[in-house]
């Protein structure tokens, strides 16, 4: 994948493999305030949006995490209130279809991480984890598509 150039606004929460774990309510109420304030962004780069998971070391294994909504943009000087650049640099990801409600996404990392990637010849590599949602994703919808992408790299 080349490298993207994203803006968003992020939102802090205790990772999905935590319990207890707050991440499917503060990501969903963070998407409805970000939807809200997209129209903000100017130069955006295609229809897609992303959501991109954020870690410190870049390995994901934190207790609280980060996470942008946002959109890919060509204007790199733009200053919407509380948003911030992030760059995904160019790398070989791993791509999965996530077909179904927004819910399944948990079940798609536990496959991911519990089942392919050990069974693969790639391991995580450092970057960011990040979803891409396009005009076939719709909320609660049992026929929705996204895509999950993950850095890798081979063992």
């Amino acid at each position: 994948m080349e490298s993207k150039n994203l803006y968003g606004s992020r939102v802090d929460f205790l990772s999905h493999f935590e319990e207890g774990s707050d991440c499917k309510v503060k990501i969903i109420e963070h998407w409805v305030g970000f939807l809200g304030k997209k129209k903000l962004i100017s130069d955006q780069i295609g229809k897609e949006i992303y959501g991109v998971a954020l870690s410190d070391e870049k390995q994901l294994r934190e207790k609280k995490l980060s996470y942008l909504a946002s959109v890919e943009t060509a204007n790199l000087n733009q200053q919407v209130l509380d948003f911030e650049y992030l760059n995904i640099p160019q790398g070989l990801y791993a791509k999965f279809e996530n077909k179904g409600s927004a819910q399944k996404s948990s079940t798609l990392m536990d496959y991911v991480y519990g089942i392919w990637m050990p069974q693969s010849d790639y391991r995580r590599a450092r970057g960011y984890d990040f979803e891409i949602f396009d005009h076939r994703f719709a909320y609660n919808n049992p026929d929705s598509i996204s895509f999950l992408c993950i850095p890798i790299e081979l063992k």
